[in-house]
């Protein structure tokens, strides 16, 4: 891939590109710098529309404080018995102005003891952020986004203190504007367009209005989003490029409603970035498209041309080389072998393929002797009663003879690939993991020298297993170790027969019975194990009286089916660690032990043996 975009053709239409590309990135540059005048601009128009909506909260803060402070030259209210007429001038607020869902005087101690909307019960805004606030600052205060406990509307308190002669706060006046009333001056605001959003939110970056689609964000916080950080950043006016709540990538800016950042509220607007780059982006699109007829154009021309002027016998030598990269040698140019560039070329492919010719000549027939060879040497290996494979540096099985797949319960092409000691010696007898460091197939591959393995399992592909006897034998190449050849052959039938010329050594052959030799071992052992225990072992013999009788009467393959009916009920009787065993033609012998506390040196009275 990488020759062919090296071609002559290809650098010629590249020349072409580095041409355009100048062109291109001017492109870039100027919709870079007309994108970013865009931002700019709609930064300003969001920054004057927020500043818009602060001035006109602000002047409704002012009137409500101007109210407030009105209402704070009421006299004084002594306690709730005479709250009468103050509830009812409160009430004609309410009757004036929709602006407010309810308003009332609470004492110093929150205890609110007139209200414009009648208490159901006592009340306490102690706890209100409003209230405390004014408190603290003796001041006119803002509240936080709740639901008035009163008038249980969605709002925000406005409060001013009370103060009586002595300049001691006796209570706070408040009023409670209606959070529907903010949405809808919000939707009032000018030059909104469609995709705007125009957002009131609070000091904890809770929104108390929004137009468009109040009903579905009012109450939720903007405090976890980028928007709202940078808005504390700021302390002031700003703005912010990113995502807002919908997930809308817009244009911010933000202004705040009053000046003193401790009880700061915020207007923000939002401008959709795409509105905001739509000219730029078409005007990107349209001279884009402009410079890509131009230069495909040019390309076309480009591509016309080189093919009539050089391409044509390049073509030539190309399709020769194609042919000879098939393997066929006996390909020639057939250009004339003149003084110029593309001639000497073509003299030199031919001559190239006389040689390549000849060469390919004599490997035909080493390949033909080396193919002999190995057929013979694979004939071997397939013939060879034992299983032969062999492993790489990292242990994996490269090659494989049938006798080895055969033992492994594998397919040969199953097997390669395959890590052999993991897949077929990675535990022991036992079914503990063998260490791949204990392995004398893993041995031979690290250092370099033979190593062999008896009576070890190998584990077939169905989790089965089988003794085995083995040799690895390390594989050099240039004087490196590159694997190792491994040959094993399937020892289980012998290990079957050793175990059964070992079994009949020590038991009788008709009962299966224990012989006189386990038995005087296993006696032997007892003896010294309660000596050093202070212990009990019991030894029992036992006679079967008149045997000859049933092998005179019944004959001798009765007296034998007896014999072997008292070795099973013997054998039933006594437990795993007692032992019974036959010692003559008409005798047997159990014995077993009993374990009693060091004190007692027999059995106990009245046992019985089983």
């Amino acid at each position: 891939m990488f020759q062919r975009f090296m071609s002559l053709r290809f650098r010629l239409i590249l020349l072409i590109l580095v041409a355009v590309l100048p062109a291109f990135l001017l492109v870039l540059y100027s919709t870079f710098e007309q994108r970013r005048e865009a931002a700019v601009y709609a930064e300003r128009e969001a920054l004057k529309m927020a500043q818009t909506v602060a001035e006109g909260h602000r002047a409704t803060s002012s009137s409500v404080r101007q109210m407030l402070k009105g209402l704070s030259t009421l006299a004084e209210i002594p306690d709730t018995q005479s709250a009468g007429a103050c509830n009812k001038m409160l009430a004609s607020i309410l009757r004036f102005s929709s602006d407010y869902a309810n308003a009332g005087v609470a004492l110093s101690n929150g205890d609110v003891v007139c209200s414009a909307l009648p208490l159901s019960g006592p009340v306490n805004v102690a706890d209100r952020a409003f209230f405390q606030r004014a408190v603290a600052t003796r001041e006119f205060s803002i509240g936080d986004y709740q639901v008035g406990r009163i008038a249980a509307k969605r709002g925000i308190h406005f409060g001013y203190p009370l103060l009586n002669t002595g300049n001691q706060i006796w209570g706070v006046v408040f009023v409670l504007l209606d959070i529907d009333r903010l949405n809808e001056r919000l939707a009032e605001t000018p030059h909104m367009e469609t995709g705007d959003v125009a957002i009131l939110l609070d000091g904890s970056g809770n929104i108390l209005a929004r137009h468009p689609d109040s009903a579905n964000y009012v109450g939720k916080s903007l405090s976890a989003l980028p928007l709202y950080k940078k808005i504390q950043q700021s302390q002031g006016e700003g703005t912010y490029d990113g995502a807002g709540l919908d997930g809308v990538h817009r244009i911010f800016a933000f202004a705040p409603l009053f000046s003193r950042p401790s009880c700061c509220a915020y207007a923000v607007v939002g401008i959709p970035a795409e509105a905001v780059y739509a000219k730029v982006n078409r005007a990107f699109v349209r001279n884009v498209s402009l410079m890509m007829g131009v230069g495909f154009l040019v390309l076309a021309l480009a591509w016309v041309g080189s093919d009539v002027l050089v391409l044509k016998r390049v073509r030539v030598l190309s399709s020769a080389t194609r042919r000879m990269s098939q393997r066929d040698l006996s390909v020639r140019s057939g250009l004339p072998h003149d003084d110029g560039e593309l001639g000497q070329l073509a003299r030199s492919f031919d001559e190239m393929a006389d040689n390549l010719e000849a060469w390919k000549n004599q490997v035909m027939q080493s390949n033909q002797e080396i193919e002999n060879l190995g057929y013979r040497n694979q004939l071997i290996l397939d013939s060879a009663g034992e299983g032969i494979c062999g492993v790489d540096r990292k242990g994996m099985i490269t090659f494989v003879n049938p006798a080895a797949a055969s033992m492994l319960g594998y397919q040969v092409d199953e097997l390669l690939g395959l890590p052999l000691h993991q897949s077929s010696h990675h535990s022991k007898a036992d079914g503990t993991p063998f260490p791949i460091d204990e392995c004398h197939m893993h041995a031979a591959v690290e250092e370099g020298v033979s190593h062999q393995g008896s009576d070890e399992m190998l584990w077939r592909k169905d989790g089965s297993g089988f003794y085995a006897d083995y040799s690895a034998i390390p594989m050099f190449e240039g004087g490196k170790v590159t694997g190792a050849v491994v040959t094993f052959k399937d020892i289980t039938e012998r290990k079957r027969h050793e175990e059964q010329l070992a079994h009949q050594a020590t038991h009788d052959t008709l009962t299966g019975l224990a012989n006189r030799t386990i038995l005087n071992d296993r006696i032997g052992l007892l003896i010294e194990r309660a000596a050093r225990e202070k212990s009990v072992v019991a030894l029992l013999l036992l006679d079967l009286d008149r045997f000859k009788e049933i092998n005179d009467s019944l004959g001798h393959g009765a007296g034998d089916e007896l014999l072997r009916g008292m070795a099973e009920r013997l054998t039933d009787l006594m437990r795993d660690s007692d032992t019974v065993a036959r010692l003559g033609a008409m005798n047997s012998s159990s014995w077993w032990k009993w374990k009693w506390p060091i004190a007692r040196s027999r059995l106990p009275s009245g046992s019985s043996m089983p």
